[in-house]
């Protein structure tokens, strides 16, 4: 599929997004070409933004909070940390990183 143009999304349901939802728009079985000129996307609520960067792969958008997760407990459990936290969005990755936070390279995803 070549992709080209402008795309606008609308949001024909009445149910707020919430962070993790996610919607694929479309499929190619001989994958993805270019790129849309523009995307539209609805207005999300305070805290929520359009993560598009799967769009050129497998056609899908999805909702990502932009508020950060915040640890409420660490302790150790079988020889392992575990990290407890709340916030960010649901069943992303997070990667804890020990050193300084300007020095850090936060990236998170599926």
């Amino acid at each position: 599929m070549t992709e080209g143009g402008i795309l606008i999304v609308t949001n024909s349901g009445v149910a707020a997004f919430t962070a993790g939802d996610s919607f694929k728009l479309f499929s190619a079985a001989g994958g993805y070409a270019g790129s849309f000129s523009s995307v539209s996307l609805p207005a999300l609520n305070a805290g929520l933004s359009w993560n598009t960067a799967q769009l050129a792969v497998d056609g899908s958008l999805t909702v990502v909070s932009t508020n950060p997760p915040a640890t409420t407990g660490v302790n150790f459990s079988g020889g392992n940390l575990v990290w407890h936290g709340t916030g960010g969005t649901p069943n992303w990755n997070y990667y804890i990183c020990p050193r300084p936070i300007w020095r850090c390279r936060w990236r998170n995803g599926r």
